[in-house]
């Protein structure tokens, strides 16, 4: 799944994403990153902030909040031709 195609998965159900996906995406738009001992994913970019969200339980999905904040963010990124 390219990042077009897995951005409009995401927007389409932001209640329903499991972390993989959001890692997957992030890592689609140019971003490094790692899970701390403290259950945190934190994920950079050379001239971005840092985007952090906490891993849900297992077999939860990623809060909602965080989901959206994410997709907000990635979208910011997108050419024009492409959001």
């Amino acid at each position: 799944m390219d990042r077009g195609e897995l951005l409009e998965r995401i927007r389409s159900g932001p209640r329903t994403v499991r972390p993989e996906e959001l890692c997957r995406l992030l890592e689609q738009f140019g971003y490094e990153g790692r899970r701390k001992p403290d259950h945190i994913y934190r994920y950079t970019k050379p001239g971005h902030r840092m985007i952090t969200f906490p891993h849900p339980h297992p077999g939860k999905e990623v809060n909602v909040h965080y989901v959206r904040r994410i997709i907000k963010i990635l979208e910011l990124e997108l050419p024009e031709h492409e959001g």
